[in-house]
């Protein structure tokens, strides 16, 4: 999955840009800092499902003075495919191969987008609701029917505590968490398989999952569906549903010198994220011959060269696209073959 040509209007701070990539795999963008280099990754990110690289709302991208934004993207995978997105009126619309009204989860058929920003320094001292976006994100990748499944759990789940804070019939809920529990099976195997995927890829970072679902012995939708009705007055004080791999928690520990990533150093907290990023691209790579796109903001920091070097220069020898920001062009100008886009005040300057 590599992309050929972007084009923006009224995108964030960028009135009109427009991008053409050739064979190069890196593309550096650099300019000082609210030049709208971020921007660029944003809409890139957008070509994902979910709510892309800051998990921003899709009206909080139209330019100030303005009443929508437009993206145009061509991308190459066995061949080139191309999108069109718009959001004006509240509403995001999507087209694919000039296919009108398709919808978020029909972009994780297009290949996996995964990305490094500042704020995931500490993605294992942050929420535990962040490192499970992180992970479902990169599953979204390998089992594309994982979005969807993933929606359909969280609705269930929202209208079962609809109904319960309502006093509905006892057989509307039973609908709703028979439904839920079949989804929640779902998600959980598809999260568990990944990770079993995963982990031979992965050379100095261990990742598990947690949690109260976890140290269940029964995960089946039978079970979840026992265990939603049995907690519905539990649930109904707290406001929310207690059970279920919507809870889970993804931990890690970095193997060498074996210590849990909520007590690495910065540095080797963001050698462990770029750790996963890469060895999700080389699994990637082995399942489908479809490396990812990969986004990196800002990702010199608290890096020594040599170790950055080293994670591009993996990246690249399986064939993804990477896509770099920095204030400074010669923080980057060893890397061979890259393509510098300058970003002036909104502006792009392509060389």
């Amino acid at each position: 999955m590599k992309i050929k040509t972007l084009k923006l209007h009224n995108f964030r701070n960028l009135e009109s840009a427009s991008i053409h990539i050739g064979d190069t795999p890196i593309v550096v963008l650099f300019g000082e800092n609210g030049a709208g280099k971020t921007s660029v990754l944003e809409a890139i990110s957008l070509l994902s499902p979910g709510r892309g690289l800051h998990r921003l709302k899709m009206d909080s991208h139209i330019q100030h003075g303005f009443k929508e934004w437009v993206m145009y993207t061509e991308i190459e995978n066995e061949e080139i495919q191309t999108v069109g997105m718009q959001f004006k009126s509240g509403k995001r619309h999507i087209k694919i191969d000039d296919e009108k009204n398709k919808t978020q989860n029909d972009l994780s058929t297009l290949g996996n987008i995964l990305w490094f920003t500042p704020k995931m320094d500490r993605l294992f001292m942050d929420s535990t609701s962040a490192r499970r976006e992180f992970l479902d994100r990169l599953v979204f990748g390998h089992f594309k029917s994982h979005a969807g499944n993933l929606n359909r759990l969280k609705h269930h789940l929202k209208n079962r505590l609809r109904l319960i804070k309502d006093h509905a019939s006892s057989e509307w809920i039973d609908i709703e968490e028979e439904q839920a529990a079949l989804f929640a099976e779902k998600v959980a195997h598809a999260r568990y398989q990944y990770l079993e995927n995963l982990q031979p890829h992965l050379t100095a970072v261990k990742l598990t999952l947690t949690g109260s679902f976890e140290r269940y012995e029964d995960k089946s939708a039978t079970f979840m569906q026992q265990k939603y009705k049995q907690s519905r007055e539990r649930d109904l004080k707290a406001g929310a549903t207690l059970s279920g791999p919507q809870r889970s928690n993804l931990e890690g520990v970095l193997t060498e010198p074996n210590i849990p990533l909520t007590e690495c150093s910065t540095g080797q907290h963001k050698r462990a994220i770029l750790e996963i990023l890469l060895a999700n691209a080389r699994l990637t790579a082995e399942k489908s011959g479809n490396p990812p796109i990969i986004l990196l903001d800002e990702v010199a920091g608290h890096l020594d060269q040599k170790t950055k070097n080293y994670f591009l220069s993996e990246i690249t020898k399986l064939g993804c696209q990477i896509w770099l920001t920095g204030t400074e062009k010669e923080a980057f100008e060893n890397l061979q073959g890259a393509q510098f886009i300058q970003v002036q005040q909104g502006q792009i300057s392509q060389s």
